[in-house]
């Protein structure tokens, strides 16, 4: 499991890469598709809005919510019901969560910008995977302990 979940993060961090060169040039797409499609206020042009924000958001959105089944049963130990290592993993993900909601808003983002702080979250990705692979995605223990 913690292989899957090594995978799930390096995955992560390579959206976060791509997307540091990507995200400067969704205004750019937008302005095409507005100016393909007449220039003027028209239903498509909130449907060229929504399809650029899916664009940067939805792949990386879909492997961050893939994470939690990995990071529950990469917590689990032998013989232990399921209830205890969902709450200390939901525990962990609420708490993070928070963190990182008040942590990106009130220190990250004002302090860096968006790019280095897409590349920060990007290279701490990167260090969740080594970890995650380190605490046993190599030897394919599925435990964290």
């Amino acid at each position: 499991m913690l292989a899957g979940l090594a995978r799930l993060q390096l995955g992560l961090a390579g959206l976060g890469a791509l997307l540091l060169f990507v995200w400067p040039l969704l205004p750019f797409l937008f302005v095409w598709l507005f100016d393909a499609l007449g220039g003027k206020e028209h239903p498509a042009v909130f449907g060229a809005a929504f399809g650029c924000s899916v664009l940067a958001l939805l792949p990386p959105a879909s492997l961050m919510g893939a994470t939690f089944p990995f990071a529950v049963r990469g917590a689990m130990g032998d013989g232990e019901h399921v209830a205890a290592p969902v709450g200390r993993v939901y525990a962990a993900n609420t708490f993070g969560g928070v963190l990182g909601a008040v942590g990106a808003g009130f220190v990250v983002l004002p302090a860096l910008g968006l790019q280095a702080g897409l590349a920060l979250a990007a290279a701490v990705n990167a260090l969740t995977a080594a970890l995650a692979w380190s605490r046993g995605g190599a030897a394919g223990s599925p435990r964290w302990r």
